[in-house]
């Protein structure tokens, strides 16, 4: 799932743009680029992101501060442009995990298997976890981009499981996966809020828990419709 930055905003007025002021044409000022990203993830996972200022970034990606702005006007836009390929990274790791379907796995083996891949994301690549709990104050973008990243991730959920594993490919079906998408999205940040490694516990439950969900179905809105049979998981 892709998650989206939750802190509040910040009561100071967002920037007139989070994009970049110049898009690197060359390929010394795309290497330019890619180090001030990545020491921004570096910094992300030693020190919370209040704390980073562009000083910091520059001196840690080996640049004068006049060289960060000629391509981002602020911290918040080297915050905002990670956070845009995190979100479409995220879109591309369930889209090779849900190509994937061993004989006889179960929709909670699939599950299992996104829910670990992300897990083992979060542990090991810097900052993206500090980027996904706490986020910049000023990105006006960051639900729009999480809800447009998780809608992806849910269609590529639905269509998995309706090919593959037996589920209806009805808007129903559709719909509950979303909602299972948006849920995994909060309980992974439970697991991961209080300890780096993740909470073990929660990511077993959460994801038996999202299986269970997807594989029991609804029950009808009249009784009267399915008067003396229970859905089975």
């Amino acid at each position: 799932p892709a998650a989206a930055p939750h802190a509040e905003l910040s009561a100071a007025p967002p920037a007139p743009s989070l994009a970049p002021r110049e898009r690197p044409q060359q390929r010394r000022s795309r290497e330019k680029v890619a180090r001030i990203k990545a020491a921004t993830m570096r910094l992300l996972d030693t020190r919370p992101y209040g704390e980073i200022t562009t000083k910091h970034i520059a001196a840690e990606a080996g640049i004068s501060v006049g060289a960060l702005y000629r391509y981002f006007p602020d911290k918040e836009a080297v915050a905002a442009a990670l956070a845009r390929e995190f979100q479409d990274s995220h879109v591309t790791l369930v889209a090779r995990h849900t190509a994937e379907h061993p004989p006889g796995e179960t929709v909670e083996g699939l599950i299992r298997r996104l829910v670990d891949a992300f897990a083992e994301r979060f542990r090991t690549e810097p900052g993206f976890r500090s980027l996904w709990l706490a986020g910049p104050p000023r990105f006006p973008e960051a639900r729009e981009l999480s809800d447009g990243a998780n809608a992806r991730v849910a269609a590529l959920v639905h269509r998995a499981l309706s090919t593959h594993y037996g589920l209806p490919a009805t808007d129903e079906a559709e719909r509950r996966v979303a909602m299972a998408v948006d849920a995994l999205d909060d309980l992974l940040q439970r697991a991961f809020r209080e300890d780096p490694r993740g909470d073990d516990w929660v990511l077993a439950e959460a994801a038996r828990m999202m299986a269970l969900y997807l594989t029991t179905p609804p029950k009808a809105e009249n009784p009267s419709e399915n008067p003396s049979e229970e859905p089975t998981a």
